[in-house]
């Protein structure tokens, strides 16, 4: 791409076509986008635009949860649309552009020589996702022997149309337990 020809025949045209159109413009009868009041005008305006595409991004039981498209739009408009803006900022751009190209060594503190096992006897087991003890994905063993997990996954089953797999789970175990004892 040539510079100089991009510059002449693309951006000084289209700039002074946007002044033009700035100096013919009537001050009495320009009108704002709503969501440039406020940033809480601006909120209303991003929630109210992605309440509008839910039900193209959501399964249709899901979108007609209440509870969950508050959810999801809270989080798409408050924590992802909402912050977008700031990358725009000169500000942002310039200090990420500083982080990333920076060639100077972060300068640390002088140590005092002295190494010593970090953190070595704050975790005595580690707990990784393929561990059967993580909180979030209890064993099979204990979901069937806790009242309400068992009640929770069987509500789980039910929606997705699969309560036979619960059954032949539960005689199995009742299987084992027969002949264990």
């Amino acid at each position: 791409v040539n510079i100089g020809t991009f510059i002449t025949k693309k951006v000084i045209p289209a700039a002074v076509q946007h002044i033009d159109m700035c100096l013919e413009a009537d001050p009495s009868k320009v009108t704002f986008h709503p969501a440039l009041y406020t940033r809480k005008a601006e909120l209303d305006y991003l929630r109210l635009r992605v309440r509008d595409l839910l039900p193209h991004l959501l399964e249709p039981r899901n979108a007609k949860c209440s509870i969950f498209s508050t959810i999801v739009t809270e989080i798409l408009a408050g924590w992802l649309l909402l912050p977008l803006a700031s990358v725009s900022d000169t500000t942002v751009i310039n200090n990420l552009l500083l982080v990333i190209l920076g060639t100077q060594p972060t300068p640390f503190p002088p140590t005092s020589g002295k190494e010593v096992e970090f953190l070595d006897n704050f975790v005595k087991k580690e707990i990784g996702l393929d561990s059967n003890n993580w909180a979030l994905h209890p064993d099979l063993c204990t979901i069937l022997k806790d009242q309400s997990l068992l009640y929770s996954f069987m509500q789980f089953l039910k929606d997705q149309g699969a309560v036979h797999i619960l059954q032949f789970c539960l005689d199995v175990e009742e299987f084992n337990r027969r002949m264990l004892t």
